[in-house]
């Protein structure tokens, strides 16, 4: 046996055998003392607010599990080798301490952070979240660093409680003292928004122009029978992602509209493309949009510019 510490694709094999079969997964296929690949380490928190009923979740000791647990933790006694309840966890920060009535923001924005957070719905205040503090240090192992997943209310402004602000009450995960993750309630949606606004992006590089009468100024393409739109079949396939790696600088919470966010960076990377194709034949101006008439336009100046 020879050891070379390479790995023989499946394709090559098949080729070489002169038959098509379907093959298992054999050892040969790996590199040679190839390590398997270590999972990557996952947390998640999670954040119940509207109650539980104790009498049938409480478990009664902390550390392993007993044998039966409560009914509302029923589900999970297949799993209790592989839980442990941990107590002490009282947070102090989440009480009134003279700050009077909101409990619901108070305790939403001290849950992660452990601080008593500033009663305001203006210049809000908090902590960077335990969840972040970990996600800086192992967040490199996983595509995203961290995801934060909702259910309901996402406001992140206005009075939420008794003059804590929504973004306390809506918001567990703090990437600083003074910026939230807002959380997504439904990341389908969220995507969908995305992908809707980079299509309405592409349709003003390529398509969307409105024709004004010289003379009157009556509006010549006042319908969608005269106003080019993107089509489905116009547009290429292309996939989105969401991440909170790159939080807004507009605004004090860092959050980005969905929708706007593709309608911004659709346009300029069209007609950079564009632009980049064309370069070669001497254009170096071209006006959104991008039609065909223009572009052909476009080319046969700059080929009579470079005759001259």
């Amino acid at each position: 046996m020879i050891i070379t510490g390479k790995a023989v694709p499946r394709r090559t094999f098949l080729k070489g055998v002169g038959a098509t079969v379907a093959l298992p997964f054999l050892d040969s296929m790996v590199p040679a003392f190839a390590a398997a690949p270590k999972p990557p380490v996952r947390l998640a928190f999670l954040y119940v607010p509207n109650g539980i009923d104790m009498k049938n979740w409480n478990v009664a000791q902390e550390g392993p599990l007993p044998t039966e647990l409560p009914r509302i933790l029923k589900p999970l006694e297949a799993f209790r080798g592989d839980m442990i309840q941990i107590g002490n966890l009282t947070n102090n920060s989440g009480r009134a301490l003279l700050d009077g009535p909101g409990d619901h923001g108070r305790c939403a924005g001290s849950y992660l952070t452990g601080v008593q957070v500033k009663k305001t719905t203006v210049d809000i205040k908090a902590s960077i979240s335990c969840d972040q503090i970990i996600a800086n240090k192992i967040g490199h192992e996983t595509r995203f660093a961290s995801l934060e997943l909702g259910m309901d209310d996402s406001r992140q402004a206005g009075d939420c409680d008794s003059g804590y602000s929504c973004a306390y009450t809506n918001n567990l995960s703090w990437r600083s003292e003074t910026q939230p993750l807002p959380p997504v309630l439904d990341p389908r949606l969220t995507l969908g928004q995305v992908h809707g606004g980079v299509v309405q992006g592409i349709g003003q590089a390529l398509f969307e122009q409105a024709h004004f009468d010289a003379e009157t100024g009556q509006v010549l393409a006042g319908s969608l029978m005269d106003y080019a739109l993107p089509r489905a079949d116009d547009i290429p396939s292309f996939e989105g992602s969401l991440s909170a790696e790159f939080p807004s600088r507009a605004n004090r919470l860092g959050v980005k509209g969905s929708g706007q966010a593709g309608a911004i960076g659709a346009p300029a990377t069209v007609m950079n493309a564009v632009m980049n194709a064309l370069a070669p034949l001497g254009v170096r101006h071209l006006d959104m949009p991008a039609t065909p008439a223009r572009i052909w336009e476009a080319i046969r100046a700059a080929q009579s510019a470079a005759a001259r």
